[in-house]
């Protein structure tokens, strides 16, 4: 699962990516309690916009990882090391979980309120969700199609990922 959001670049200015950030939870809502592990790591990707205003040429170089250990907050991540420079017409980022089976729980694994899950369950960090602040839909989600092709679409839900980013004019 790839979820990207699009960021508004410096127009007229060199500039490049100070850091990301991450709202992560356990997810769930009102009516189901989240399961999910805030403390999975995941993959951070930054693309440059195409043509199309969706993501296109992957800018980063190398594989970041990262992983909260706050439940409910934001995760900011300096990349200012890997000298990611940012696009004038935009740039979008990324949230990548790792492999499935990454992921999975053995028998006997206790959650943060000391619940014991199955050796079934998935547990992954769930990215926060905006209710409508934006006029825009400003999230992709990457879709592999049953013909084998990948391809980015706009999240349907209407909603856009909480995930945030600082440039700095270089």
């Amino acid at each position: 699962m790839e979820e990207a959001m699009f960021m508004v670049g410096s127009a007229g200015h060199v500039s490049s990516l100070k850091s990301v950030g991450f709202y992560l939870g356990k997810g769930g809502n009102i009516f189901v309690k989240g399961h999910g592990d805030v403390t999975a790591p995941f993959r951070i990707c930054v693309y440059a916009a195409d043509s199309n205003g969706m993501p296109g040429k992957e800018l980063t170089n190398d594989v970041i990882i990262a992983a909260a250990k706050k439940n409910n907050a934001w995760l900011d991540i300096d990349v200012s090391g890997y000298q990611i420079e940012t696009p004038e017409n935009g740039f979008f980022v990324a949230f990548v979980l790792l492999d499935i089976n990454y992921y999975k729980i053995h028998a006997g694994y206790q959650d943060g309120n000391g619940l014991v899950t199955s050796s079934e369950g998935l547990f992954t960090p769930h990215l926060g969700l905006t209710q409508h602040e934006f006029k825009e839909v400003l999230t992709f989600m990457k879709i592999h199609t049953r013909s084998g092709v990948v391809k980015w679409i706009k999240d349907v839900s209407g909603n856009n990922t909480m995930i945030r980013a600082t440039i700095i004019s270089n």
